[in-house]
């Protein structure tokens, strides 16, 4: 199955392919503006505009389920800040991207399901004592 990881450090359309056509946006509250929305496992709160991560390890998650209509290939984007140690893995719909998020930064990972969804995951699964900011998530469909 197609993947595609990549960590940069910015978003800039030369980086990313001057033809690229993303759709419109399906995560629901990505600037963690409130504590709503996300499901958090152990390790996980949501506090002052960001999602922190501290010492979260054993797989555990933050997570959002989505709607969206017929498509196969997305794209997330993530910012990362007050890194101190871990990883923590990017899966979209049960799908590993091959992207680790293990420092400050810009991270954006892509995969292709095998068939146009209508429902979608977005999962980030810590390990080794992950430490970190995230915030500003996104998710988008491919064109």
């Amino acid at each position: 199955m197609p993947r595609i990881g990549v960590n940069i450090t910015t978003n800039s359309r030369a980086a990313l392919g001057s033809g690229l056509r993303l759709g419109a946006d399906i995560v629901t509250n990505g600037n963690f503006a409130t504590d709503t929305d996300w499901t958090k496992g152990t390790g996980w709160t949501i506090a002052g505009g960001v999602a922190v991560a501290t010492n979260v390890g054993s797989a555990a998650q933050l997570l959002q389920g989505m709607s969206f209509t017929s498509a196969t290939t997305f794209r997330a984007r993530i910012e990362v800040s007050g890194y101190t140690g871990g990883v923590c893995q990017i899966w979209m719909s049960g799908i590993y991207s091959g992207v680790e998020i293990n420092g400050n930064g810009v991270f954006i990972a892509e995969v292709t399901t095998p068939d146009p969804v209508a429902s979608f995951v977005l999962s980030l699964q810590g390990y080794t004592n992950f430490t970190a900011d995230l915030d500003n998530i996104t998710v988008r469909p491919i064109l």
